[in-house]
């Protein structure tokens, strides 16, 4: 009886982290971070650098290609892209460029439209 409990004690356990997880959607490994003050990201390589940017509201933040492929800038979560609807541009080619200004707290993970394994977060202070 005493195992029992302890297996479905450690199921449980195991679930809550797997959902606090997916719930707060913390990036892990996604790059390199920028400091704060830098508001451009740009695309190489089908990555985002820096991926992950700390920003004062107010602050514009601007997207460009520079990738031999192109790529659209969108909120997360794909494919609703509901945290921010207003956070999505249209197809970036070589070298074009997309701004939007940041004007609430809070982290907002964005990524490519095209290829949804690019991913990348702003973090609003």
């Amino acid at each position: 009886m005493k195992k029992s409990i302890l297996i479905i004690m450690g199921v449980i356990i195991v679930i809550a982290v797997i959902v606090i997880a997916f719930v707060f959607q913390v990036p892990v490994d996604s790059g390199p971070v920028a400091s704060e003050g830098v508001n451009e990201i740009t695309i190489k390589n089908s990555t985002f650098s820096p991926a992950i940017i700390n920003i004062k509201k107010g602050t514009k933040v601007t997207w460009t290609n520079l990738d031999s492929v192109s790529h659209q800038i969108k909120s997360d979560p794909h494919p609703g892209h509901t945290d921010l609807p207003r956070l999505s541009s249209d197809v970036l080619n070589y070298n074009q460029s997309y701004s939007y200004t940041f004007d609430k707290a809070g982290g907002f993970g964005y990524h490519c439209e095209i290829h949804p394994n690019m991913e990348g977060w702003v973090i609003v202070k």
